[in-house]
């Protein structure tokens, strides 16, 4: 296979030349990573230990109950002293995996905004990675992973979390992707944390990407 591969580069190379070359190899290999942040504000980075870690989109699909691509079309967030999470109810645009004949679901994720001010607490230093800074609101999450957002979309492989009438992002964040309106998946961490951790290989490996090329891969393991 490495034998045929480089046969066809050499050919192409002979015939397009050394930079009509790399523009052509660049474009059918791996597309640049694009970032797209969740929000405005400043990102603390809380670390987490995951009782399992998925490093294929077999794996996620396999744990899923439910993966699909869907719209956020609300969501809150939820403080109880320190902490906070956020629910977001999603329409679902298509099903891969589940119940197809849900029309929406609500998800359950840890993190969100946190904002001392409603909570009459001081303002809080929060320690964000190399450097501690103190403000009114800051963007809590999961290893450097915000939450989702309405209006946004996203595919996700979710878990329905027993015995009540949520789901949860298989991983908490590794099973959720979001897109563009030009239908081109996105990052929502930050590349230099995306290149270091292998949390975050759906992102590392599809942003910048068609959303059709994961819906196929998506498709294969029907």
């Amino acid at each position: 296979m490495k034998n045929k591969k480089m046969k066809w580069l050499v050919s192409l190379l002979l015939i397009c030349g050394v930079g009509a070359c790399v523009l052509i190899y660049n474009s059918l290999g791996s597309a640049a990573y694009v970032y797209s942040p969740e929000s405005e504000y400043d990102v603390n980075y809380s670390a987490a230990s995951f009782s399992k870690n998925y490093d294929s989109i077999e794996e996620l699909y396999q744990e899923a109950d439910l993966v699909a691509r869907v719209k956020v079309t609300n969501h809150n967030f939820q403080q109880e002293g320190g902490l906070v999470h956020t629910v977001s109810n999603a329409q679902l645009l298509k099903v891969y995996k589940g119940d197809s004949r849900l029309k929406t679901v609500k998800v359950y994720e840890v993190g969100g905004q946190v904002d001392p001010a409603k909570l009459n607490l001081p303002e809080k230093e929060f320690d964000q990675g190399n450097k501690t800074t103190s403000q009114k609101i800051v963007e809590d999450t999961l290893e450097g992973s915000p939450t989702m957002r309405s209006g946004n979309h996203y595919v996700v492989f979710l878990k329905k979390y027993p015995g009540q009438d949520f789901y949860n992002v298989v991983g908490s964040v590794q099973g959720k992707i979001k897109m563009d309106k030009n239908n081109q998946l996105v990052g929502t961490v930050k590349e230099e944390r995306v290149k270091k951790d292998e949390l975050f290989f759906l992102q590392k490996d599809y942003s910048g990407k068609n959303a059709d090329q994961l819906e196929k891969q998506i498709n294969k393991l029907k």
